[in-house]
């Protein structure tokens, strides 16, 4: 009877230690899977802030661009205006000295006519 009860401490001390050895071996398990957990989302995070600082870039870039453009297209804009007031202006001058010449050459005719006329009043007298 003394050696079933040591028999049967013995497969219980062996069961223990078995159980023991299982919590064990899940608890090194977990710990390796938390480990690789935690590189897994630190590599995620680190690919993460790649792609946001490349997003971060090509929009930089894009807004240069148009700031690019666009000031150049006001420059061209500005160039297009200051010719035209250069053409209005060439054409106002162009259209003041007609205006004078022909003021010169009605005067002229005025003059002629008041010639003429006094002309004719001598000769009819």
């Amino acid at each position: 009877m003394v050696m079933v009860e040591v028999m049967v401490e013995v497969e219980m001390e062996v069961e223990v230690i078995q159980m023991v050895e299982v919590v064990v071996a899940v608890t090194e398990i977990v710990e390796v899977a938390m480990t690789q957990m935690v590189e897994v989302e630190v590599a995620v995070a680190e690919m993460v802030e790649v792609v946001v600082t490349q997003m971060v870039e090509k929009v930089v870039t894009l807004m240069v661009e148009v700031e690019v453009e666009v000031t150049q297209m006001v420059e061209e804009e500005m160039t297009q205006i200051m010719e035209m007031e250069v053409a209005v202006t060439q054409m106002v001058e162009v259209e003041v000295e007609v205006t004078l010449m022909v003021e010169v050459e009605v005067t002229q005719l005025v003059e002629v006519v008041v010639v003429v006329t006094h002309m004719v009043e001598v000769a009819v007298d």
